[in-house]
């Protein structure tokens, strides 16, 4: 049996300049720079059926179509639900002093309609016997979510680390993030969502959090389900780099008056809520694997 595998990959031919020019594309003709410069620094975020989204979407289906690839454009998939974008966010804090604070808003949550200037006032968990405990003194305030980790990453960590080729070995299918390991989320982020509508039907202007995942001057952002058929959305949620977001709980646990001035304008769109991909095709040119597909896909939204 060893004999005539052998024999097969002998008689293989390799199509060496074929494989040149594979080569020299990737080497001299490489896209990467113009596709990341385009889908970023042009469209700017691509927040599902965003302004951002539909601008990437277009200018890949027109490049494409450059490239020579057939049937390629939008593909819709479904109803997504409202489109978002921020149109301005401005976060300060006036009280002790004027400090610019580095804050974006999560996605699908209202703006201030004006600009707002509010004391800050901290919860300890955010959970509706919290919320009842405060009772009116929290009328007119910002909401801060007190952080149990007053500490920052280290910076001298490595972010990434690669995998030896015996640790993937040892790798399964079932390594990846399973629908059954999300699921019991569900109730978790539905909890979430009524208790920040309960907090805005108490009085509370703005809801301040920060993550985990603050590092290094980055800061993620997340959005709400406010995208949803059935889901309003929330009061405006601000997400504050981390290094502010301590600052201000020391200035508060210091029983120092914390004041904000916040002005978010964010804008929903309902004119399509049809989700979409964007799909092209190159077609095969082996007669005998024609009907044979292959598939290459990649995130578009972000």
């Amino acid at each position: 049996m060893l004999l005539s595998t052998a024999l097969v990959f002998s008689q293989e031919k390799v199509d060496t300049l074929m494989m040149q020019k594979i080569k020299d594309e990737e080497k001299n003709n490489s896209q990467i720079s113009t596709i990341a410069h385009n889908i970023t620094d042009v469209c700017g975020s691509r927040l599902t059926n965003s302004p951002g989204y539909n601008c990437a979407l277009d200018w890949i289906t027109k490049t494409l179509k450059e490239w020579g690839i057939i049937n390629a454009g939008r593909e819709a998939w479904g109803e997504f639900g409202k489109g978002w974008s921020n149109e301005n966010c401005y976060v300060a804090m006036k009280v002790p002093y004027y400090q610019p604070i580095i804050a974006y808003p999560a996605a699908w949550t209202k703006g201030t309609a004006k600009m707002i200037k509010a004391q800050l006032i901290v919860i300890k968990n955010l959970d509706s016997a919290s919320i009842d405990k405060l009772g009116d003194t929290l009328k007119g305030k910002i909401v801060l979510i007190k952080s149990t980790n007053p500490t920052i990453r280290s910076a001298f960590n490595t972010q990434a680390t690669r995998y030896t080729d015996s640790a993937l070995n040892k790798m399964h299918d079932d390594h990846m993030i399973s629908r059954k390991e999300i699921e019991p989320f569900v109730p978790f982020l539905e909890k979430m969502y009524k208790t920040k509508l309960y907090l805005q039907s108490k009085g509370a202007v703005a809801l301040v959090v920060s993550t985990g995942g603050s590092r290094d001057g980055t800061v993620f952002v997340d959005g709400s389900p406010g995208y949803a058929k059935g889901f309003e959305a929330t009061l405006p949620e601000l997400i504050v780099a981390r290094e502010h977001y301590l600052m201000i709980q020391r200035l508060i646990a210091d029983n120092k008056p914390v004041e904000l001035e916040i002005n978010v304008q964010n804008k929903f769109y309902t004119n399509d809520l049809t989700g979409y991909n964007v799909v092209g095709e190159i077609a095969g040119t082996d007669p005998n694997l024609k009907s044979q597909v292959v598939m290459l896909g990649g995130h578009l939204d972000s």
